[in-house]
């Protein structure tokens, strides 16, 4: 059966997701195939937890999703009902899906996935994935343009140098909070966690526009107003679970940081 509308199966697709950069790419490139494989290089716009590639096997072409195993349901399924309907409307309606593999051993009736994705799906597979004629990757664009082909790739590597420089500063606030509950977190720790030299993560937090002890003085100053006003926890343990070793550090420390002490902080802002 052969379908002409599909949505997604379940609930409506996170904020983040959004097609546009990646919709320019295939519209103005050659074919079809071609502003596929452009538009792979950039699937870290639409997700962190996409890792997509396009295998070709003759006459079938299968595009992997590299979702993490234990996703829920309602991603995967989501991204299938887009990625078809996008498809579809990019080749003018002749995208033709054969199956839809995903990794969850349980989801909704066959023939709801049938009439959704206009093809069978497969549960509890070994990978995500979309399999179709491979036909349709030499479908010619009637919107191919080399000039804002390079243009919409440039913005594209733009904003996936954003992407990833959001991305490290994220894991680097995760690794200094990890740390300092072992009163760690030192540039060499997190490096060490994020399997490069110091210098390295130095130099990329810089490109980035933040330095490292900004970060962590952040995060101790969030955490420490966080445990003070929403927790009953006693003063010497905040100490030690900002990473502080001395009472009279901290005390200093958030002096600085608020203009008052802990104790007045925590006496003004508590009903």
């Amino acid at each position: 059966m052969r379908r002409r509308a599909c949505g997604p199966l379940f609930g409506p697709a996170p904020a983040s997701f959004s097609w546009p950069a990646l919709e320019y790419l295939f519209l103005s490139s050659e074919t079809f195939g071609e502003g596929l494989r452009h538009a792979l290089r950039y699937v870290r716009l639409l997700s962190d937890t996409l890792n997509a590639k396009l295998e070709v096997q003759g006459e079938r072409a299968v595009l992997v999703l590299g979702l993490i195993p234990g996703t829920p349901r309602h991603f995967p399924e989501m991204l299938a009902g887009a990625v078809i309907r996008l498809f579809d409307a990019l080749t003018e309606g002749e995208f033709i899906p054969y199956e839809v593999h995903f990794m969850h051993a349980e989801g909704a009736p066959a023939e709801r996935y049938e009439q959704v994705y206009g093809c069978p799906a497969q549960l509890g597979g070994e990978r995500y994935a979309l399999v179709f004629n491979a036909s349709v990757l030499e479908k010619t664009s009637r919107h191919a343009a080399p000039e804002l082909l390079r243009m919409h790739e440039s913005l594209a590597r733009r904003q996936l140098v954003e992407v990833e420089r959001l991305d490290l500063v994220r894991k680097v606030r995760e690794l200094i909070g990890e740390l300092l509950v072992d009163s760690g977190a030192t540039l060499e720790q997190v490096a060490a966690r994020l399997n490069m030299p110091a210098r390295r993560l130095r130099e990329r937090l810089a490109m980035a526009g933040v330095r490292f002890n900004d970060l962590v003085t952040d995060y101790r100053c969030r955490l420490a107003k966080d445990l003070l006003l929403n927790t009953d926890e006693r003063i010497e343990v905040i100490v030690e679970r900002t990473g502080f070793s001395e009472p009279s550090t901290f005390y200093r420390a958030f002096k600085r940081w608020v203009g008052e002490t802990p104790v007045e902080f925590r006496k003004r802002g508590k009903p």
